[in-house]
């Protein structure tokens, strides 16, 4: 089977779906490995350490996407202005691709996954929260949930009974935010209360983020095959709850949520 590791394309994102420790895991495994040209370069890695690991070097990302068997990114597809196509177009029908996994800090489900709170105990994480904002300078929010918006666990109103000068990081701000003021991307002022919306922040550290996410990733896949010859296995439970799309459906429920 052929893992092809494209370069990133959203803009300002340095980060790389593997390394070249990866790429001979990958290997080891019985995986063919392709790396587009200039994929590590954002994180000091050059095109001769992926080939020194055993990787293919290539720049025709549209044909490696078209023979490509599984393609590993750190972000979502999209659209690919200098080929005038979108990455998921450029994918055979039968293809696997694996993007990067949105964390989970809010709750714990079965099997160690976070799921959305009901509406109940979400007003009950408010309602908790709320009693500590009048004290605090620093709010770090960062609860997620695989596949689906971002929880509002500050809401405007609860923003407005902070301290002046006091500050709301909201990590979470790619999946729709934390907090009900964030403004994606902008560095904004509410009540005083100063609110940080900068996106991508792990690809803001990118060697050390490429590092863990690609090794992440090698297990990921590494347990995604391990019934062999190419053939997932959709009994595991990491895999049935990690699988968004299948047989041109959509299976996951949190995308489902989400896209209602």
């Amino acid at each position: 089977m052929l893992i092809v590791i494209p370069k990133e394309i959203l803009p300002e994102e340095k980060r790389v779906a593997a390394t070249p420790e990866t790429v001979k895991k990958y290997i080891d495994l019985g995986f063919t490995v392709a790396v587009e040209a200039g994929a590590g370069e954002g994180v000091l890695i050059s095109d001769d350490a992926y080939r020194s690991a055993g990787a293919a070097v290539a720049a025709d990302i549209e044909k490696m996407f078209a023979e490509a068997d599984v393609v590993l990114k750190v972000k979502q597809p999209e659209f690919n202005q200098q080929k005038g196509k979108h990455e998921v177009g450029m994918l055979r029908n039968d293809s696997i691709l694996i993007p990067f996994d949105i964390p989970q800090d809010l709750a714990v489900g079965i099997g160690g996954y976070a799921k959305s709170l009901g509406s109940d105990w979400l007003a009950k994480e408010r309602s908790l929260i709320a009693k500590h904002l009048a004290d605090v300078d620093v709010v770090i929010l960062s609860a997620l949930v695989p596949g689906e918006v971002a929880p509002v666990l500050i809401t405007r109103e609860m923003v407005a009974t902070m301290k002046p000068g006091s500050v709301i990081i909201d990590v979470s701000v790619d999946q729709g935010g934390n907090c009900e003021a964030t403004e994606p991307g902008q560095f904004i002022e509410k009540h005083g209360v100063h609110i940080c919306g900068i996106q991508n922040i792990p690809g803001r550290m990118a060697v050390h983020a490429s590092w863990l996410y690609a090794n992440n990733l090698y297990y990921y896949v590494e347990n995604l095959f391990k019934k062999g010859n190419g053939e997932i296995d959709l009994d595991d439970e990491i895999v049935r709850n990690s699988l968004v799309t299948y047989q041109s459906r959509i299976v996951h429920e949190g995308a489902l949520k989400a896209m209602q």
